[in-house]
């Protein structure tokens, strides 16, 4: 019975048609729809996105930008399989188990940092860097 229901869940899990799937338990993803100057400051902490396992998502008027690794996704795909409204500001966090972690109009660096290492998983990572 157990691993039927394993099975079962992992089946459902992997039927997940998120355009972001590709990135589920390896990397955290934070999603800026508008708001160029928050994207532009998010690209200055290269050593914290890095030490994070994060990479941004940014949405322009219809067009995707990405940081710190260019990626072939469709900015439509993305902005439809989260519901966003063309001309609204999104700011959306993604951990690395693919759930929504974040969602709001706006937020700062530093708040997308600490929640992320809030986070269990996170904290783990932290403690295997210090070898603790």
């Amino acid at each position: 019975m157990n691993i039927l229901f394993i099975i079962l869940l992992g089946v459902l899990v992997n039927q997940d048609n998120s355009p972001l799937n590709t990135f589920k338990w390896k990397n955290r993803i934070l999603i800026i729809q508008q708001q160029e100057e928050f994207f532009q400051t998010m690209k200055t902490k290269v050593k914290e996105l890095k030490d994070r396992d994060m990479i941004i998502i940014h949405i322009q008027d219809d067009h995707l930008y990405s940081f710190p690794q260019s990626l072939n996704l469709d900015s439509k795909e993305v902005t439809n399989y989260f519901g966003f409204e063309k001309n609204n500001s999104y700011v959306i966090l993604i951990g690395k188990d693919g759930g929504i972690k974040l969602n709001k109009a706006s937020t700062s660096c530093n708040e997308i940092f600490d929640l992320i290492d809030s986070m269990p998983m996170r904290q783990s990572e932290m403690r295997k860097k210090s070898g603790k």
